[in-house]
């Protein structure tokens, strides 16, 4: 059992074969040890990209997402990372074609 305060950190990249599962939340759960709610949480927050074999990487936000073989996945999980939330924006200006906030970290 780990304590509290360690935090799961790892990250992988995998080609995803014929024999792999096609959905992408499926693919992530046989090679991550994440509950498929964590993993789900994770690909909501950006932490999973795929590069199609004909195309360029992008983050994937849907568990549902279909993948074939020879497409490349990639998970960066980090836990403490994915925990932060944001502060509020504070809305400074309305110009019409764009609008101005400002956040402070």
């Amino acid at each position: 059992m780990r304590q509290l305060n360690q935090f799961i950190k790892f990250s992988f990249k995998k080609t995803v074969g014929p024999d792999d599962p096609q959905k992408a939340l499926d693919f992530v759960a046989r090679h991550a040890d994440l509950s498929k709610g964590r993993i789900k949480n994770a690909m909501n927050k950006g932490a999973v990209w795929l590069k199609k074999t004909k195309g360029r990487q992008s983050r994937i936000r849907r568990a549902t997402t279909v993948l074939k073989p020879g497409d490349h996945l990639a998970m960066y999980y980090d836990e403490k990372l994915l925990a932060l939330n944001p502060p509020p924006a504070e809305y400074i200006s309305d110009q019409k074609r764009y609008s101005v906030l400002l956040s402070f970290t």
